[in-house]
């Protein structure tokens, strides 16, 4: 996945350093950031491959990080895995959305009534990032998690986001290129990927069919604020055995609907009347 070179954490050292350019607090944030969706943890020797170091080189930013409670060594083994107090970096960002106090409990009860995994995600610097959700027990091998960044193009909270803007909008952030499959359903063509977002935005809601992951069905609808402008999406994700035609019309689009509608008059938006 390719990241943004403005505002978005980079493990690659940008081109033009200035002076003021701290190459030691890179290499230590960089250590921290590679451990992202690895849920095992890492060696000191797979931490240097994914980094391209040489196979020493990590053993004083781990242990530092280690130290200063980042980082912990899993018992018994040589596999290092982040804290919790590595949430307390974005903490300040992700408190300061009152979104997130308003959609939780609407998230849980929407997990709750359907039985399914609830996500919601906005979109920053061209990329959709998950900022919350409410997982069953039981999901396919999907690993998203919340602060999973993706392009917006392929989840079916990236078109909820981008269904609601104009073509030259669109445009700018997945270009006019064919996008790459994630499966064999997956959209590629620019032309038709335009048509879905109008379809999409007439009838409200976002219908993906195993085109993010194989034998997995999504729902997902925008979020507005009190000036009706998009802020976010949710979506409601299981296998299709469980999403079946029947079960998304009768429950699981109107339910993920009208929690979006729901989070949104929260956040002061009225909806329009139909004449």
């Amino acid at each position: 996945m390719t990241q943004e070179s403005t505002g978005t954490p980079s493990t690659t050292e940008p081109a033009d350093k200035s002076s003021a350019w701290v190459e030691a607090l890179f290499q230590g944030m960089a250590v921290l950031r590679v451990f992202e969706g690895e849920t095992n943890g890492l060696t000191l020797t797979e931490i240097a491959q994914k980094l391209g170091w040489s196979r020493t080189k990590p053993y004083r930013y781990v242990y530092t990080l280690e130290q200063m409670g980042y980082l912990t060594r899993q018992e018994g083994t040589k596999r290092y895995r982040p804290t919790s107090l590595t949430m307390t970096l974005g903490y300040s960002y992700l408190s300061g959305l009152s979104l997130l106090e308003l959609a939780q409990p609407v998230l849980d009860r929407l997990k709750n009534a359907l039985g399914a995994s609830v996500h919601m995600g906005i979109l920053e610097q061209g990329e959709v990032v998950y900022i919350a959700s409410a997982r069953v027990s039981v999901v396919p091998a999907v690993n998203i998690h919340v602060g999973s960044r993706v392009p917006p193009y392929v989840t079916s909270l990236g078109r909820a986001l981008l269904s609601e803007m104009d073509d030259e909008q669109v445009d700018a952030l997945i270009g006019k290129l064919s996008l790459p499959a994630s499966t064999p359903r997956s959209i590629t063509e620019p032309a038709a990927f335009r048509q879905m977002l109008k379809k999409s935005r007439e009838q409200g809601y976002v219908f993906t069919d195993e085109e993010f992951h194989p034998g997995v069905r999504s729902i997902a609808a925008p979020v507005h604020d009190r000036r009706g402008d998009v802020v976010a999406a949710i979506n409601a994700t299981s296998i299709v055995q469980k999403f079946s035609d029947d079960y998304l019309n009768e429950q699981v689009i109107p339910l993920v609907v009208a929690a979006a509608k729901e989070i949104s008059m929260s956040m002061g938006h009225m909806p329009q009347r139909e004449a």
